[in-house]
């Protein structure tokens, strides 16, 4: 990883952060926009949708929410 790739990544967490922005939110937003910055916008995008739709994906995930339902 590049200086410029990193600092564009501490800079956008630690900036959200202050800002009060839950952490997972800022993980993900700095996230996006280091791949912004690095690659492609039209490849950086489909690559985050294609890793939340796998994460979602989960059936560890989708047995938590249904076990509360449940109780």
């Amino acid at each position: 990883m590049h200086a410029f790739e990193l600092l564009v990544l501490a800079g956008v967490f630690v900036s959200l952060l202050v800002l009060g922005i839950p952490i997972s939110v800022a993980i993900g937003v700095a996230t996006l926009s280091t791949m912004l910055v690095t690659i492609q916008p039209l490849a950086a995008v489909t690559t985050v949708a294609q890793r939340l739709a796998t994460g979602v994906d989960s059936f560890t995930l989708l047995a938590i929410p249904f076990f509360i339902l449940a109780g």
